[in-house]
């Protein structure tokens, strides 16, 4: 499964970064506060994977605890795409 998650991180990041050359910047935003297990895999682990694979030019922005927008709301707002283009919906 560990294999799968960084094939799919590495042919994401591939892909994207091959079509643009300039950094991008998103902003990542989560219901959750900093300290469960899978926020702090994706703020130890993940994010930093996708710094890396991405040479630095992708830059995610992270705001826990409903920061930008409750548990229910989260797919409006990345819909909306102003506050933030990436969270986890519920």
């Amino acid at each position: 499964m560990r294999n799968y998650f960084y094939a799919v991180l590495f042919v994401f990041c591939m892909i994207f970064c091959s079509v643009s050359a300039e950094a991008l910047t998103l902003i990542y935003s989560d219901h959750e506060p900093l300290g469960n297990m899978r926020t702090t895999f994706l703020n130890d682990v993940f994010f930093p994977a996708v710094d890396k694979e991405s040479d630095g030019r992708i830059n995610i922005i992270r705001e826990w605890n409903s920061k930008l927008s409750s548990s229910y709301d989260a797919l409006k707002t990345i819909q909306e795409g102003n506050k933030a283009q990436m969270t986890v919906a519920v």
